[in-house]
């Protein structure tokens, strides 16, 4: 699927082997706690949907979803950092949302609780939440820049967690 944004064509299409790298390579840019490549590999050979976001042979941003019964769920979205605050997160899950079939009446995700962007982005959409998995994530976060959305496990130890925030949107 060709599309014009910001007067740039580009090209969005099902990801293959052959793009793991390039994903692979961009997650670590913005998150590198992220997936690796063999989460790539599995889920490009797997039921999953991913997509790849392409700009004159370069990726630029990837979205990756799966459905169950009627209903789907966000598993990673990213968008390169130059691209940021341009709208094309937008773009791809709107894009995401008109590609599921009529059974498809929910979709869900999982946020950082400190990605206020992200939040940001999704409460825009119309995503509620619906809940929290306390502890989820590894921090990223040094203890010197501890905020409330993370705690300390229970046994006292200092592995630091963070919380995920779990969103969901009516299709």
């Amino acid at each position: 699927m060709e599309f014009l944004h910001n007067g740039n064509s580009l090209v969005l299409r099902e990801a293959t082997i052959d793009d793991v790298p390039a994903m692979t390579d961009l997650e670590l840019r913005v998150n590198p706690q992220g997936w690796s490549h063999v989460d790539f590999t599995s889920s490009i050979a797997s039921v999953h949907v991913c997509r790849v976001l392409m700009f004159k042979h370069c990726l630029v941003a990837y979205v990756i979803t799966s459905t169950a019964a009627d209903e789907a769920e966000l598993l990673n979205i990213v968008v390169a950092p130059e691209y940021h605050r341009q709208g094309l997160a937008s773009r791809l899950l709107e894009i995401v949302y008109n590609s599921f079939n009529a059974t498809i009446h929910s979709l869900f995700l999982e946020v950082r609780a400190s990605n206020k962007a992200a939040l940001c982005l999704y409460d825009n959409l119309g995503f509620n939440e619906v809940g929290v998995r306390s502890n989820y994530y590894p921090a990223l976060l040094s203890p010197q820049k501890l905020t409330a959305d993370f705690s300390h496990k229970k046994n006292g130890s200092k592995n630091l967690r963070e919380d995920a925030i779990i969103m969901a949107k009516s299709l």
